[in-house]
């Protein structure tokens, strides 16, 4: 072929396939807004997302054939285009191809066949084989963060109460010691956001702080709820549900870690508790005081292999609980606890991703969201999974500042 007869079918070649490439590309972008909408409007409801999820790949399905097609039919336009560059004006013959490579064409084609059949057979069987090994009946506890919190003001015993009235495996609370050495429940560094007092809880006596009302602002229905001690939660969940304590360090404590253990002891609770903490120190010095009680490293952002590390399970920002990060915690015998999960679709992402607890606010909205996936077939829970290939993820499950801290 001459470099005059390339100059005139490559650039046809070329501009063919730029410009359904280029249309592709606008397709795919138009219809990921049409898919966004669609599933958006969709929610978790099964009975719409299952029909969307059909339409959009039989819709793509259908649009690869379709490009592959208009793709292979542009070029063999070319290719008779451009034998008809080629022909013999004179006798309207295509120039004669020496047997031996006409021969040697064959020969390349039956293995080039038979390779090109056996990569789309390996395809569909690995698919299949995929599909048979995926777990799609995952179960996951559920932990009421500082209690059924959006239900009941957080941390006193109207949420424990609600949480496990809702069905949750785990409550979520936080304690730091009274002025006079007293475990008591409750986040802040003092009872200004709860209650409208100001006043440290370290500079308190638990005589004081069971004074402050910290229900009222939550509602009327509430008044008089004040900050119960770690006592009071284990004497009303006991059998019931068990707890997450976390040592929260508000103010420089190192008692703390050994007066939790102590009282859990007394109490004859340490098979119905877990301890977990920012301070990875205090962690150890609760694994050093007794070893059966579980731990758990609360992770927000870190530097370097977080799964290394010697507590129980890892405790994670719902946007940092990648699937590569829970693979390589589950295969280092890890647990993986993610937070605060409140909306049905990253609740349904966390479950799917194989997380093994998730703590959330609305633990009767996850109830509700596992109770309505276990009713499903195996079909269908893998149709409703496709759908994360049509749709953006939720802001909580891709930017850390997104979710409620814990």
């Amino acid at each position: 072929m001459t470099r005059r007869q390339l100059a005139r079918i490559v650039p046809p070649l070329l501009l063919w396939w730029l410009a359904l490439t280029a249309l592709a590309i606008a397709i795919t972008w138009a219809s990921r807004y049409v898919s966004d909408a669609g599933l958006d409007w969709a929610g978790i409801d099964v009975h719409r997302v299952l029909p969307l999820v059909a339409v959009y790949l039989a819709v793509a399905t259908i649009g690869g054939f379709l490009y592959g097609g208009f793709l292979l039919a542009g070029h063999q336009f070319l290719v008779t285009r451009l034998y008809a560059e080629l022909r013999d004006p004179a006798t309207r013959q295509a120039p004669s191809v020496p047997r031996e490579d006409a021969e040697g064409a064959r020969l390349l084609a039956r293995p080039a066949i038979a390779v090109a059949l056996a990569v789309v057979f390996g395809a569909l069987g690995a698919a299949l084989l995929l599909a048979s090994q995926l777990d799609l009946e995952q179960d996951v506890a559920i932990t009421a963060h500082r209690g059924a919190k959006i239900a009941a003001p957080e941390n006193t015993l109207a949420a424990f109460r609600t949480a496990m009235e809702a069905g949750a495996t785990y409550a979520e609370l936080d304690v730091q010691h009274t002025r006079d050495r007293v475990l008591v429940v409750v986040h802040d560094g003092d009872l200004m956001r709860m209650g409208d007092d100001p006043r440290k809880v370290s500079e308190l006596t638990a005589a004081q702080i069971a004074t402050i009302d910290i229900g009222r602002k939550f509602g009327e229905r509430f008044a008089g709820e004040t900050p119960p001690t770690l006592q009071e939660v284990i004497d009303l969940v006991r059998g019931r549900m068990r707890i997450n304590v976390e040592l929260k360090y508000n103010v420089p404590d190192p008692g703390l870690a050994p007066a939790v253990v102590e009282l859990l002891r007394r109490a004859d609770f340490l098979d119905d508790v877990v301890i977990t903490s920012l301070d990875y120190a205090a962690l150890e010095q609760v694994e050093s005081l007794e070893p059966r009680l579980r731990t758990g490293h609360i992770v927000t952002a870190a530097v370097g292999n977080v799964v290394r590390t010697e507590a129980d399970f890892l405790s994670l920002n719902a946007a940092r609980a990648t699937p590569s990060l829970i693979r390589r915690a589950h295969a280092a015998g890890k647990e993986v606890h993610v937070w605060t999960v409140n909306e049905p679709e990253v609740m349904l992402r966390m479950i799917e991703r194989g997380v093994d607890n998730v703590i959330t606010d609305d633990p009767a909205l996850l109830v509700r969201v596992m109770q309505e996936r276990k009713g499903l077939t195996r079909a269908e829970i893998l149709g409703l999974r496709l759908r994360v290939l049509f749709s953006r993820p939720p802001r909580a499950l891709v930017d850390p500042t997104a979710v409620e801290p814990l």
